[in-house]
């Protein structure tokens, strides 16, 4: 049933309202990208099935025109993507959300911090996925989320600088992933400069080498 699914236009102006994703088929997308990218077909398989998934359970909730976060939130999954330097875990992500029509960020998670570090914020990423979808919300709130390096924020115990700051990133980051709404500045934006982003139908991958 995942094949020869309809391309549909969202239009930019609707924020609130439900509008069908233009996806591709499911299983050229895994074909298309297996080509480029070799030897890496049951995870380019995995991905693509996941991340399409994420997008019907979003349609799914939201057929009735409300969100229900709880509901979403039981249903919608998260993705730890695990491989060394090399992989092809950067490339992979990208061309499948190229072909699905979906935004997306990523970033490394070692340029974040917690509140009152100096250093990235999370909200960054969302004015970028803002970007990417053009100044589309409603498709920015549907992106793909990505942070790189997250084997790099483990805990260590026997580290004289820099533990809490890992922890402070940690429970950030995880807050973020549960979904919430973010005041997120974007100059020149039509809808203003404060735009109210809701996380909640993102998908987040999390990438590393573990």
């Amino acid at each position: 049933e995942l094949d020869g699914i309809k391309k549909n236009i969202i239009d930019k102006n609707k924020t609130n309202t439900v509008s069908p994703l233009a996806l591709a088929d499911v299983k050229k997308v895994i074909s298309e990208t297996s080509k480029k990218i070799v030897g890496q077909e049951s995870t380019i398989k995995t991905l693509v099935n996941q991340i399409y998934n994420n997008q019907m359970i979003i349609d799914d909730v939201l057929k009735d025109g409300e969100l229900d976060v709880t509901e979403l939130d039981s249903r919608k999954t998260s993705i730890l993507l695990d491989g060394e330097t090399g992989t092809g875990k950067t490339a992979i992500l990208k061309d499948i959300a190229k072909q699905l029509g979906l935004p997306i960020v990523i970033a490394s998670s070692t340029n974040f911090s917690g509140t009152g570090y100096v250093g990235a914020s999370v909200t960054d990423l969302l004015k970028d996925l803002l970007d990417q979808a053009d100044g589309n919300l409603n498709m920015a709130e549907r992106g793909i989320i990505v942070f790189d390096e997250v084997d790099k924020l483990a805990f260590q115990k026997n580290a004289v600088a820099g533990v809490d700051m890992k922890e402070e990133v940690q429970h950030e980051l995880l807050t973020f992933i549960g979904g919430g709404e973010y005041e997120v500045p974007v100059e020149g934006f039509p809808f203003g400069k404060d735009v109210k982003f809701n996380t909640s139908k993102n998908t987040f991958i999390l990438s590393g080498a573990f």
